[in-house]
């Protein structure tokens, strides 16, 4: 049996336009760009062997870049801050080459026919004569725009975010490469790879790094920052998690999570996620799960973690994938931009993650909106739904809802639950389709539930039949929350209610039956009462085999 596919909490994306002009304004990418149009000359600019720029023109580049970029070559070899800059200029031209933002062609070869004398060559001839009469020397080489520089300028948002992705893809392979202190490019770059590289020592340096592992390492990083991001506290009402609220049988309590629950979770609504401190994502990464004390060695092995982080996060801030404050006299910390999001959202996609964007299900149906929103958390299931309502009008949304919330298969509890959250959203208009749905055998109690919390009139009261079954139903919807804190009240409360529960709920004519008494036996702390529930569960697993 192939394993489930990993499933992540939604994320805000920005429209494609927005992205691509952040792209374009991301350090890097900038500043290989605006190399690339300085090499707008006639006849282009000189480099040298290795298609590194020439020292002539070093100068001349730094200037294009800015103080803040490239410095002169004397400010390069007096001051430390400058060293930098030189490191970042060349970067930022290895990276134009890479990407096609310039043509390189590091030098010629000059062919003479001389007559073979049988003497070595002389200097400045530029090597030795050899066999055969001929003598090679090198050409000076040139740079001029690449056919990507128009991509880059005037290209599609698409096209942008490809180039950018591109940008990110390069500043990566030299994070884990091989040499983690820069000397090799990714294959397909320039022949000469860009010195000075910020990615230097990300993976702690060239002696027995390993890139695999530092690519593993960045990975799990990326991920879990990208979940902590999605899950951040955003002003909701309900847990990350939890199932939006839904019928439920009268006088049972608001689940937790609801209106009286704690705070939900989402992302933010202009697509900037909460900087995340660097202790918190190394302990994502390497403190075992259900630790309450960590052990002196996991406490060393955090501080480890986090110096990896910061050299990691460093270089990939240049390329605009987070914002990073490194570690100083206060903890560190690191964000996803919104292109980190996307970048990152794609990368995982391409993983075989579910990871939804919010908006994915605004033209589906409707049983493909209830069964997104059983997973979302409020915050963003109210801003699925919102989008999904737009597209259509009120009461062909409540019609088609309520049809999508039929059914007899395992995920049909679920789908009336978020149903039930959706209905809300819409209000009275709702009315009349749910008036229609009082006497159908899988929707009769929401119905009933809903008119009553909105306050319509002529409401036929629920019999214990209906009752009995809305009540096995949401109990049903809960039983795959992870956080089983919700259920275990709903199911001591029940019981509280109802004397003779389990008496009568065996018979519910509903599939989950016999799995929700089983549940309940499971939960519920009074020794004498699960054993009564588990017998109660026995008597419907036989009664469903009988029929």
């Amino acid at each position: 049996m192939a394993a489930p596919t990993p499933t992540l909490p939604p994320v805000r994306l920005l429209p494609a336009a927005r992205l691509a002009a952040a792209a374009r304004e991301t350090p890097l990418l900038d500043a290989a760009v605006r190399l690339a149009r300085w090499t707008r000359t006639e006849g282009g600019r000189a480099v040298d062997d290795r298609g590194g720029l020439a020292p002539g023109e070093r100068r001349a580049a730094a200037a294009e870049l800015g103080p803040s970029s490239g410095g002169t070559e004397e400010g390069c070899r007096e001051a430390p801050g400058a060293l930098a800059a030189a490191g970042e200029l060349d970067e930022a031209w290895g990276l134009a080459g890479y990407l096609g933002l310039v043509d390189v062609d590091p030098g010629i070869e000059v062919v003479e026919d001389r007559p073979d004398d049988g003497r070595p060559g002389r200097p400045g001839d530029g090597g030795t004569r050899p066999a055969g009469g001929t003598s090679r020397r090198g050409g000076g080489g040139r740079a001029v725009p690449g056919p990507a520089l128009e991509q880059a300028e005037t290209g599609s948002p698409d096209e942008v975010l490809s180039l950018w992705q591109d940008a990110v893809g390069y500043v990566v392979a030299r994070t884990v490469g091989p040499d983690p202190q820069g000397s090799a490019a990714p294959s397909g770059g320039p022949s000469a790879a860009p010195s000075g590289s910020a990615a230097g020592g990300a993976a702690g340096g060239a002696a027995g790094h390993d890139p695999a592992s530092a690519q593993a390492f960045l990975d799990a990083a990326l991920e879990n920052l990208y979940v902590i991001s999605a899950l951040e506290p955003s002003g909701g009402r309900r847990e990350a998690g939890a199932a939006p609220t839904g019928p439920r049988p009268p006088g049972a309590p608001a689940p937790a999570g609801t209106a009286d629950g704690p705070a939900a979770t989402g992302p933010a609504a202009d697509g900037v996620t909460a900087a995340v401190p660097l202790p918190v994502l190394a302990a994502s990464l390497v403190v075992p799960d259900g630790t309450d004390e960590p052990t002196p060695e996991v406490l060393e092995e955090l501080t480890s973690v986090m110096a990896r982080l910061d050299d990691l996060f460093a270089p990939l801030a240049a390329v605009g994938l987070v914002d990073h404050s490194p570690a100083g006299p206060r903890h560190g910390s690191v964000r996803l931009t919104p292109l980190g999001v996307y970048a990152v959202r794609r990368r995982l996609l391409d993983a075989g993650y579910d990871a939804p964007a919010l908006g994915d299900a605004a033209e589906r149906d409707a049983a493909a909106l209830l069964t997104v929103l059983a997973r979302y958390p409020e915050e963003a299931a109210r801003t699925e739904t919102a989008r999904w309502l737009a597209r259509r009008s009120p009461a062909g949304a409540a019609e088609q809802l309520l049809d999508a919330a039929r059914g007899d298969d395992p995920q049909a509890p679920l789908r009336r639950l978020s149903c039930q959250q959706v209905l809300a959203m819409l209000g009275p208009v709702a009315e009349p389709a749910v008036r229609a749905v009082l006497d159908d055998p899988h929707l009769g109690g929401l119905a009933r539930v809903w008119l009553a919390e909105h306050g319509a009139a002529g409401v036929p009261g629920p019999t214990e039949e209906t009752v009995l079954w809305l009540t096995v139903d949401t109990v049903a919807a809960q039983l795959g929350a992870e956080d089983e804190h919700m259920l275990r009240e709903l199911v001591r409360d029940l019981v509280v209610r109802h004397e003779s529960f389990f008496n009568a709920a065996w018979r519910v004519d509903h599939p989950a039956t016999a799995e929700v008494l089983e549940a309940m036996g499971r939960l519920h702390p009074d020794r004498d009462v699960a054993k009564e529930a588990r017998r109660a569960a026995f008597r419907a697993r036989s009664r469903h085999r009988v029929h």
